[in-house]
């Protein structure tokens, strides 16, 4: 997959990586549907409910109910669809940290927030299509920024040096 288009960032940043998510054929028809909704990309879904869910972390924990529920979305090889998300600089790491932070894989914290706010796109994308195109963008970008600038973030890169990625650079903790 060749990742085509950069987030409208205001300094151009370069493809941190491409993380594959595999997701049961039922979660990856809503999210074509809120897609073609909401006139934007499959990335700008996911980013919206990942950056959702990471705003969400700063104040509370994910239980294990929700982690064992994120594995029904899943589905295999077979039977699922296989998502390719690129990430760019900062936002691979937030994620990974937040993984960590969680003790999950990337993968699973991606369908836990699909799970959680796929429904308010529904709800969003019902009302106004255009809006929800910009809302989209808007929002993740809002919420990059404030994770970069929040005092949390800077305390995260600290703990973060503890787990140092650079001995792995090619494994995606998946």
């Amino acid at each position: 997959m060749i990742c085509r288009k950069q987030p409208p960032y205001p300094l151009k940043e370069n493809i941190a990586s491409v993380i594959e998510v595999l997701f049961n054929f039922e979660t990856w028809n809503q999210i074509k549907i809120i897609r073609k909704r909401s006139s934007s990309t499959f990335s700008w879904v996911v980013r919206f409910c990942i950056f959702g869910l990471l705003d969400e972390l700063q104040n509370h924990k994910i239980d294990r109910e929700q982690r064992d529920e994120s594995q029904s979305f899943a589905g295999n090889r077979k039977t699922g669809h296989r998502l390719q998300l690129c990430l760019y600089g900062d936002d691979e790491k937030q994620i990974k940290l937040a993984a960590l932070e969680l003790r999950i894989s990337i993968a699973d914290l991606i369908r836990i927030a699909i799970m959680k706010y796929l429904p308010v796109l529904q709800k969003m994308t019902a009302k106004s299509r255009k809006q929800t195109k910009k809302y989209l963008v808007e929002h993740a970008t809002k919420k990059v920024k404030l994770l970069n600038e929040s005092k949390i973030f800077e305390k995260k890169q600290l703990k973060s040096k503890q787990f140092d990625f650079f001995y792995y650079p090619r494994i995606l903790l998946i």
